[in-house]
């Protein structure tokens, strides 16, 4: 094997296509397996008839959506007893409350304890694609529906809300199909049959028209004419959003476009699935010079990354948002330099966080950035050995380093098995 010569080593990490490159690790699956059908079998006939008869009265109270909910706010709505709040965050739960023996945050205050089956708290166990229908699948594994004395929360109707809440009520089982159906939802954007339909009728906020429909798609009948209507423009987006794909340009790891209209985020995660962070650009109106960004995690982010890891409001003070997910909209937007031109500050955007994604990756892995040099390959522990050889076939190496390195890897490893 020819030894990599200093001069060499230096060209290797200084090119941009390494600096990039280094950031493309894949993402880790979570772990759920492709939908298998419900609909028009046995039991989702038996499922759609009782949502069908319980739409009208579900054991679920529907409360208006704010930017911030408290414990003093669900107080004034139930002031006596335990609460169960399924896919909204109370604020500042993490603080002032615990979290249950399978990582549910709950708050006790002297009136009882309110649960909170929600994946949007700030807290280390929700940075990873979970989604409350998830959470709601291992409370009633664990501990059983909950109580018809016990009133059960939601302040939106999308799928995960949806789904969440009614198996917390026992109404539905905790099947698998619904846990992949929150995690396409919130998540992956892949087609699938009850995320897309209860995505779809989300807008209407009546829960019972959604529960309703739900139950006739799991019965394997034709949707209310509403419903249907709905659900045809949720598909119709779905086939806009492949035509939008040619208009997005890479930097490294981040995919971003200039767009007109809004679209839904989860979807272009389905159609940009090599992606890392997809990046959308938006003029507050035409001739403005506010653009509107936001931001999510692509299905090819690395495992362990998060949008605060980028540290984006070192670049963007007004940016805010979750883990994965977030924008400047509600901090007023970026403002666009006299000077400058909305593709050129998109462009700056997209390759801050492809810098900062490098870093990220780096520090997340514990490698440094010559970490293809032979004293480092040689050093590195077995984890960090396993990490490379894994990551090392899906970059680009220029000057044909890429089988000197997987060469470096492999002696590492001998080297390490002898050390043992």
């Amino acid at each position: 094997m020819r030894t990599v010569q200093k001069e060499e080593k230096r060209d290797l990490i200084n090119t941009e296509e390494f600096a990039h490159a280094i950031i493309l690790a894949p993402q880790l699956t979570c772990g759920i397996s492709s939908e298998t059908s419900l609909i028009g079998t046995d039991l989702g006939k038996s499922l759609g008839k009782t949502l069908i008869e319980c739409a009208d009265h579900l054991p679920i109270t529907l409360i208006p959506a704010a930017k911030k909910i408290s414990v003093a706010d669900l107080r004034k709505i139930v002031p006596d007893g335990d609460i169960v709040v399924c896919d909204f965050y109370i604020d500042q739960i993490e603080a002032t409350g615990s979290q249950t023996g399978i990582g549910i945050p709950q708050v006790e205050d002297a009136f009882g304890t309110i649960l909170n089956i929600d994946h949007h708290a700030p807290i280390q166990s929700m940075e990873k694609p979970v989604s409350s229908g998830n959470l709601a699948i291992a409370q009633v594994t664990s501990h059983e529906p909950t109580s018809l004395a016990v009133p059960v929360i939601i302040n939106h109707t999308d799928c995960d809300s949806v789904i969440s809440s009614l198996i917390v009520r026992g109404i539905l089982p905790p099947l698998e199909q619904f846990s992949t159906a929150v995690i396409c939802a919130d998540h992956t954007g892949e087609a699938n049959q009850i995320a897309d339909l209860l995505q779809s009728l989300e807008p209407r906020r009546d829960l019972a028209f959604s529960v309703r429909n739900l139950g006739l798609l799991l019965s394997g009948e034709p949707l209310e004419v509403e419903a249907q209507e709905l659900l045809e423009h949720r598909l119709l987006q779905r086939i806009e959003v492949e035509v939008l794909k040619v208009n997005f340009k890479s930097v490294g790891p981040v995919s971003f476009a200039l767009i007109e209209d809004r679209v839904p985020g989860e979807l272009l995660q389905s159609v940009l699935s090599d992606s890392g962070i997809i990046v959308l650009g938006r003029l507050l109106e035409e001739g403005s010079n506010i653009l509107q960004v936001s931001v999510r995690l692509g299905n090819a982010a690395a495992a362990g990354i998060t949008l605060p890891s980028l540290k984006i409001n070192e670049f963007d003070r007004n940016f805010g948002g979750r883990w994965n997910a977030g924008a400047n909209k509600r901090g007023g937007g970026f403002i666009i330099p006299e000077q400058s031109s909305v593709a050129a500050e998109l462009y700056k955007y997209a390759t801050y966080l492809a810098k900062s994604y490098s870093h990220a990756f780096r520090e997340q892995y514990n490698l440094r950035e010559d970490f293809f040099s032979e004293a480092v390959v040689l050093s590195a522990t077995a984890q960090q050995l396993e990490t490379l050889s894994t990551f090392c076939p899906t970059i680009s190496l220029p000057n044909g380093i890429r089988q000197e390195a997987l060469d470096l890897i492999s002696l590492g490893k001998e080297k390490t098995k002898l050390v043992a």
